[in-house]
């Protein structure tokens, strides 16, 4: 009689394995967790809007969509017990947006950028086909500072003279003029035509930007039986912000300048 009765309560009695749950609460039945890869997930998806003051947080948006989907495969696995599955979907949302709209935004800056850039040296070129070019070279070199440094260009007798008057102005006009390229394209003047050929690198970095730009300048060579004729040349400007702080009144520009003096050029295709 023992006997039965021990067997009877075992661990592997039948009756036990009916009714092993009677002493559990049903809190502790209907227990859930929060996962916590759903939870990182959203963290990320909102810390991934960062990434619109600069590039270098492109890595929240992309651990945001990993954890994203993480989060849903293992909730969708977790036959109930994990939750957190808007927090994933969420964090994934707020990271394909984030990505998304700083890609676009940055490709449309980039190619502001760039017309900008071809627009001042466009300007920056138009000086060598203009009547007496040789009296537009204080606006060449003038083309080298920002617009709102620019002074006395529109009078080239009293601009030679400051020139003079600064030995280093005076060494580095000097060093302008002696430049082949420039003497080259002033000496062509109205015969060359100049087209953009491609832009070698975007440079995006603080408060400045640079772009590196390659022009070919076309030409009949009227010593070789006006045969026509090509060269390329390299030329970089930067973008700067200047912060006038006058009258009390802070007002930002932004102009454009020559990085350096333009040189001549052989695109690695062409070699």
């Amino acid at each position: 009689m023992n006997q039965q009765n021990t067997t009877n309560n075992s661990l592997f009695s039948t009756s036990w394995e009916n009714n092993w749950d009677n002493n559990i609460s049903n809190e502790e039945l209907n227990y859930k967790r929060l996962s916590i890869i759903a939870l990182i997930a959203f963290l990320f998806g909102a810390a991934s809007f960062l990434v619109f003051f600069t590039l270098w947080f492109t890595f929240l948006c992309v651990l945001g969509i990993i954890f994203a989907v993480a989060g849903i495969v293992s909730i969708s696995r977790s036959d109930g017990t994990l939750i957190g599955l808007s927090l994933a979907r969420l964090g994934f949302g707020l990271s394909i947006i984030s990505l998304v709209a700083v890609l676009v935004f940055w490709e449309r800056y980039d190619y502001n950028l760039r017309y900008e850039a071809d627009q001042f040296f466009q300007a920056w070129f138009a000086l060598f086909v203009k009547e007496n070019s040789i009296g537009n070279i204080p606006h060449i070199k003038s083309a080298t500072s920002p617009y709102w440094e620019r002074k006395d260009t529109n009078d080239p007798e009293t601009w030679w003279k400051k020139q003079y008057e600064n030995k280093y102005l005076h060494r580095d006009i000097h060093a302008a003029i002696d430049n082949k390229l420039l003497r080259t394209m002033l000496a062509l003047g109205k015969d060359m035509k100049i087209s953009f050929y491609k832009t070698l690198n975007v440079y995006i970095t603080g408060e400045e930007e640079k772009v590196i730009n390659v022009y070919v300048i076309t030409f009949n060579d009227k010593n070789d039986n006006n045969k026509t004729k090509s060269f390329f040349i390299k030329i970089s400007a930067d973008r700067r912000i200047h912060i006038d702080n006058s009258l009390n009144q802070k007002k930002k520009f932004v102009g454009w300048s020559l990085s350096s003096l333009p040189e001549f050029f052989l695109p690695d295709e062409m070699k």
